[in-house]
């Protein structure tokens, strides 16, 4: 899937019918687009379907809650990106359980981490290699589809990215010798409220 599409640039540019001749060029442009734009804030916006993320037992996992009987135990897994929606999570061949853990933030997506619950007999515990212990499948993108804000941004700059096709130089897109340019400013600014405001770890 991607951010937009043909018809949504088309219809932005006010191309009528008859104006076909590019729309090769900026089919092509559409996934480009969407690559500076999750390059700019370091996720993707969207997630089609699962996949699973490993992560290291020791490195990976922190202690968020220090007023518990077990204090000094690691509860907390940090994520390395957003996730969106969570399906399942294995830790040593084990399948935790909802009723074990709850996810951070805990009223709504995109999640960043994942809390062991006070009440919860688990811990981050193992017994061989911590190295890819733990398996998190789901949803790996600040959302499942595409925010309608970021959409439009992805028209936008797409359109923009087609106007620049002659450009040597300019605020965004690709030169004449393939160099990267900047992404245009009102978009970066726009971008800039989705940058993550908490570490991964």
């Amino acid at each position: 899937m991607a951010y937009t599409t043909l018809a949504n640039v088309r219809a932005y540019l006010k191309f009528n019918a008859s104006e076909t001749g590019d729309d090769t060029l900026i089919t092509g442009l559409i996934p480009y687009a969407q690559m500076l734009i999750d390059n700019y804030v370091g996720y993707s916006f969207e997630a089609p379907s699962d996949t699973t993320r490993y992560f290291d037992a020791e490195e990976d996992v922190k202690v968020l809650r220090q007023n518990t009987v077990f204090k000094g135990l690691r509860d907390t897994l940090f994520f390395d990106t957003y996730l969106a929606q969570l399906t399942s999570v294995v830790f040593t061949g084990v399948t935790l359980q909802q009723s074990d853990y709850v996810l951070q933030p805990s009223n709504s997506a995109p999640y960043y981490a994942l809390t062991i619950l006070a009440s919860s007999p688990r811990f981050w515990d193992y017994d061989d290699d911590p190295e890819n212990a733990i398996a998190v499948t789901g949803r790996w993108a600040y959302s499942i589809t595409a925010p309608v804000a970021i959409s439009q941004l992805c028209i936008e700059l797409t359109a923009y990215l087609y106007n620049q096709r002659f450009t040597v130089a300019g605020e965004g897109g690709v030169s004449a010798d393939g160099a990267v340019m900047r992404i245009p400013q009102h978009i970066a600014m726009f971008l800039d409220t989705y940058k993550k405001a908490v570490s991964w770890r």
